[in-house]
């Protein structure tokens, strides 16, 4: 480079998530780093990342979603559900973030996946209870990976697991 030239980086930031935190009537879309690229249209379809902590006002500030350890979890989470069997397939339609020990995952099938502040571990957890579950996801309402043992609720009116 000759000492009189200009060196431009250009890089693509790509739509990751739609961002609504407590303060704000907007919903944002944001990048797999928090940064955040404008108002989301209505017919956007990505997951919603709600942070309902009284904590998260204006975490949105500044063009970026400020609270890197939510942000890694919440990304995190939904990588690896979309990726992970019985799960692969289904898409994360919410993650709302109630506390950093309290996050809840909204599959589009309407089951709820709970984890807590060690959301790895409880990832881990889920891991090895999934190939039992292989069958009966669509009968469930809810798993809770947040305590010791993995507690799964089914729907009303379906058979008992």
């Amino acid at each position: 480079m000759l000492p009189s030239g200009l060196d431009i980086a250009v890089q693509e930031r790509r739509a990751f998530m739609r961002l609504k935190v407590p303060d704000r009537k907007e919903i944002f879309v944001i990048d797999d780093e928090g940064g955040v690229l404008g108002e989301a249209r209505e017919d956007l379809e990505l997951p919603l990342f709600s942070d309902l902590r009284s904590e998260a006002r204006g975490l949105a500030a500044n063009g970026r979603y400020a609270d890197w350890q939510v942000r890694v979890a919440v990304f995190g989470i939904r990588r690896i559900l979309e990726a992970e069997a019985p799960f692969r397939g289904l898409k994360v339609r919410e993650i709302q973030v109630h506390a950093k020990h309290n996050i809840h995952v909204q599959l589009e099938n309407g089951l709820e996946i709970r984890v807590g502040k060690d959301y790895k571990e409880d990832l881990k957890k889920l891991r090895l209870v999934a190939p039992v579950m292989e069958g009966d996801v669509e009968e469930l309402e809810y798993i809770d990976l947040r305590f010791r043992d993995v507690v799964a609720g089914k729907k009303e009116g379906k058979k008992r697991l």
